[in-house]
């Protein structure tokens, strides 16, 4: 396998709109109560009577849509290949307006799309492109932040499905800054 994870200009979103977000969903986190934790709460795992496909995309506002809907001349894509296959995209959104979670700051960014092609997960590619992406920092505007980027961070490194944290932000570097 050789992989090779660069930058490309935003335009490349059609390519990464090809890359499948679907995943069967076949379990999920139930959250408890644990006072002895930071967070004050637990999330245990816990499979589903019935699986079912989750697919972000099939509600019309996939990658292909976002220049219709935000200013994405400030945004980031990476793209991991192993060999000459496209196998993974990430892209980060930074300094643009109508990006609630960026509170209209330009010191903001957030990794608003992490994608690998069904054939390649659970291979590393997610993990790796999460290490790359161009952010410095996991902040938070409350403390239980601390439990669910740390849960986040450390699930994207073993490939193991996590709900996002509703108060993460990502403090962003320079996009052109050391990977």
């Amino acid at each position: 396998m050789t992989v090779t994870i660069r930058e490309e200009p935003i335009e490349a979103l059609t390519g990464h709109a090809l890359l499948s977000i679907a995943f069967t969903v076949n379990e999920i986190f139930d959250v408890g109560v644990d006072d002895a934790a930071i967070s004050g709460f637990q999330l245990s795992r816990r499979a589903v009577d019935r699986p079912w496909v989750k697919d972000y995309d099939l509600d019309g506002d996939g990658p292909a849509q976002w220049p219709d809907r935000f200013d994405v001349s400030s945004w980031g894509l990476i793209a991991a290949y192993d060999g000459d296959d496209r196998v993974g995209g990430a892209v980060v959104a930074f300094d643009s307006d109508g990006v609630e979670m960026l509170e209209g700051r330009s010191d903001l960014a957030v990794l608003w799309d992490i994608r690998i092609a069904p054939q390649a997960r659970s291979r590393g590619f997610g993990a790796l492109l999460f290490r790359r992406a161009p952010v410095s920092e996991l902040t938070g505007a409350d403390p239980r932040c601390r439990f669910c980027c740390a849960a986040a961070a450390s699930s994207a490194a073993s490939a193991t499905s996590v709900p996002a944290c509703p108060h993460a932000r990502l403090q962003s570097r320079k996009w052109h800054g050391e990977p």
